[in-house]
């Protein structure tokens, strides 16, 4: 007995819908978790960029809301420290930053090692930065974005410190 035309076009017509709806949902995927080393230097130099045009929401997508790093830095210090930079309109920041290593500990977790130098202007005082070695813990949210967790090797710089000193009152 052979199936009727009509069943026939009916099961080409849903292979061809399960299909299409399986290659969309990996091409979704792709674009959500594929290539990290990519997204995550991508994620980087965003939040650089972030900060020298000022722009607040571009530098707080790059941190994690549970980020604490090893100068006892927590997100609240790092938002309150951006705020006050990207409101005070005689400060300007020029950086370089190069990304030397990105080493995925496993799907959700990721390290970054990267190269960093530049200077700010603060009231017409001009501020070097680095060169410094600043090693980055990120983890991937459930959306495929990378935030910074926690970060190491700035805390000895001493234009980093002035900064801090003036954007956080320490």
């Amino acid at each position: 007995m052979r199936p009727s035309v009509g069943r026939t076009q009916r099961i080409g017509l849903w292979l061809a819908t399960v299909s299409l709806l399986c290659a969309t949902l990996v091409g979704l995927a792709w674009r959500c978790y594929g290539n990290a080393e990519a997204k995550i230097k991508a994620t980087l130099n965003s939040g650089a960029q972030g900060l020298e045009r000022k722009d607040f929401w571009a530098v707080m997508r790059c941190v994690a809301p549970h980020y604490r790093d090893g100068g006892g830095l927590t997100y609240r210090d790092i938002q309150q420290m951006v705020l006050s930079w990207c409101r005070n309109r005689n400060a300007q920041l020029w950086l370089t930053v190069q990304t030397q290593r990105v080493q995925l500990l496993n799907f959700w977790q990721a390290m970054a090692t990267v190269q960093v130098q530049g200077t700010a202007m603060v009231d017409a005082v001009t501020v070097p930065i680095g060169p410094m070695t600043v090693t980055l813990h990120l983890e991937r949210t459930w959306w495929g974005q990378w935030r910074v967790t926690r970060s190491d090797g700035w805390q000895q710089d001493t234009g980093i410190q002035r900064l801090r000193s003036e954007y956080l009152g320490e």
